[in-house]
This record gives structure tokens, C-alpha cells and sequence, in this order.
């Protein structure tokens, strides 16, 4: 089975972040996830659903997480999503609560 995993990105500050995946692929990310929480840099190819094959990696940050100055997982400009996207978004979030 293919492992499908889509990750939408918050559009502004305060947004939700949205994984979906098939179950491959959920698998995928629960695994670099454990991996990295035993201290373990991971990382694994899944597929978008267009077909497209693109890497994940998950790491632990052990250092003062607050005032290492990562960078912010939003983007200050809008993100481009299609109107379509956004109600899939909406619908999914709302059956899942």
C-alpha cells in the first residue's frame, strides 16, 4: 500500500495544522516520531496524492526550544490553498471532533 501523507501548514498564527494520511502512512510518521522521542533523527519518503514522493524527518530539539529562535511553521504572506482545499479542510475537522 502506498503511504499517503498530507500536511497542511498553518495559514496564519493562531490556525491549526492538519495531518492526513492513509494508515501507511500515518504509520510512517508514528514511527520517525518514536524514533526521534528515544533521540533518534528519522525520516521517511511518503507520497502527496498526486503521486508525488517527498521526505518527512522528524528530530528532537534538546536545546531551550524558546529561545533558540527556530523558525516559525507559518508563513507571514497567505498561503496558497484553493477554496476547494480550505472546505475539505473545514468538513474533515468538523467530522473528527
Amino acid at each position: 500500500m502506498e503511504s499517503i501523507l498530507k500536511v497542511y501548514p498553518a495559514k496564519f498564527w493562531h490556525d491549526e495544522v492538519v495531518i492526513i494520511g492513509n494508515e501507511s502512512g500515518l504509520h510512517k510518521l508514528k514511527t520517525i516520531i518514536e524514533n526521534a522521542l528515544k533521540g533518534v533523527p528519522d525520516s521517511a519518503y511518503v507520497k502527496e496524492t498526486d503521486g508525488k514522493s517527498y521526505n518527512i524527518s522528524c528530530k528532537m530539539h534538546t536545546g531551550d526550544i524558546i529561545n533558540d529562535k527556530l523558525p516559525l511553521h507559518y508563513e507571514e504572506e497567505d498561503i496558497d490553498i484553493t477554496d476547494e482545499e480550505r472546505e475539505f479542510l473545514s468538513k474533515f475537522l468538523l467530522e473528527s471532533k
